[in-house]
């Protein structure tokens, strides 16, 4: 807001005003269902991003992802673990987050079923009732579990413009 009371040029219309997001706001944010989109890097050097479901690890910070062993980014994390993930909500008010890491293999297809875990919950938060035996249909399948280590982390909230931009 100006000190007239009325929001900057670059500000939406949304009653939320935009910053980034507060430790209370964050913690909402990374516990809602919403597609996070894992950028890797091909071996040509080529930008490769994929949505995923995740789950936020509130005491260190960390994003754990569970990925189909044949998964084609999957040797991408094995030779370049820095990633990129993107988070987003896609209607107003708008929030997002893009973090910046590292991808740390925590077990691997066929030698660990600590993904099982991971799975499960992350099962129950983004299909819940509308498919609960999803999980029970698919564990058969072999799984990655990947810990992302943020190093970096941008977010936003209220969608406008930030000052970065508009000072």
């Amino acid at each position: 807001m100006t000190d007239q009371g009325r929001p900057r040029s670059a500000t939406l219309a949304s009653g939320v005003e935009p910053g980034p997001l507060t430790d209370a706001e964050r913690r909402e944010f990374f516990n809602r269902p919403l597609l996070a989109r894992l950028a890797t890097v091909r071996p040509d050097g080529a930008p490769y991003v994929v949505p995923l479901w995740f789950e936020w690890n509130e005491a260190d910070g960390s994003f754990w992802l569970v990925i189909r062993e044949r998964a084609r980014f999957a040797p991408n994390l094995l030779r370049e673990p820095r990633v990129c993930l993107s988070i987003a909500a896609d209607s107003p008010p708008y929030a997002r987050a893009t973090i910046m890491g590292r991808a740390v293999i925590v077990g691997r297809p066929g030698e660990s079923d600590e993904w099982m875990v991971v799975a499960r919950r992350m099962t129950t938060r983004y299909v819940g009732d509308v498919d609960p035996a999803y999980f029970e249909r698919t564990a058969r399948f072999a799984r990655w579990l990947v810990r992302i280590v943020p190093e970096e982390m941008i977010s936003w909230r209220g969608g406008g413009w930030s000052r970065f931009y508009t000072d």
